[in-house]
């Protein structure tokens, strides 16, 4: 093993933050000076939480598992409401990567397993996004529930067992027709 299982760890969960923040445009204004992202102008003078709500709803996630030592639905979400129940109202809104971002943590837990593994991030993903949507539906040109989650989870779990080959990743466009 290169790296330790442990830091291995880390970096899927420091990858979620760094992903989160570069989705959602949190560095415009930032350019890359050698190995470090330097202001070139201020963005916000704002203070920021250091958690974004689907960073935190993925932590009680966690906390969840590590508590129960399996995917209960119901204790995330318990966990979510002792601690902050203004979470609570993001349920079934999550759009495909935030639900993705909040399944991180099953996706670390389940990472030896690959049938597990995605009935787990299946039912992670059904908590947060809607329930009317049908999961079982999946086309290229149209990524439904919990398609994002399963592409990010089964990802995480090759490069946690050490079996990612970067090469046969599957990127499916997802570009307009002509």
């Amino acid at each position: 093993m290169r790296y330790s299982l442990l830091n291995r760890f880390r970096g899927v969960l420091l990858g979620g933050v760094v992903g989160e923040i570069l989705g959602n445009g949190g560095c415009q204004g930032l350019v890359l000076a050698g190995s470090s992202l330097q202001d070139i102008k201020p963005r916000d003078t704002q203070p920021q939480q250091s958690l974004s709500p689907w960073q935190q709803i993925a932590a009680y996630g966690t906390k969840s598992l590590i508590s129960c030592g399996r995917l209960d639905g119901e204790d995330w979400l318990k966990q979510i409401n002792w601690q902050q129940s203004s979470l609570l109202a993001l349920k079934n809104t999550a759009s495909c990567s935030e639900a993705a971002l909040a399944t991180v943590p099953i996706a670390v837990f389940f990472h030896e397993d690959k049938t597990k593994l995605c009935q787990q991030l299946l039912q992670g993903v059904a908590i947060w996004q809607d329930d009317d949507k049908d999961i079982s539906a999946f086309s290229p040109e149209k990524p439904d529930l919990g398609t994002e989650a399963l592409v990010i989870g089964l990802a995480i779990a090759q490069a946690l067992t050490e079996k990612l080959n970067p090469s046969s990743l599957l990127f499916v466009s997802f570009s307009p027709k002509p």
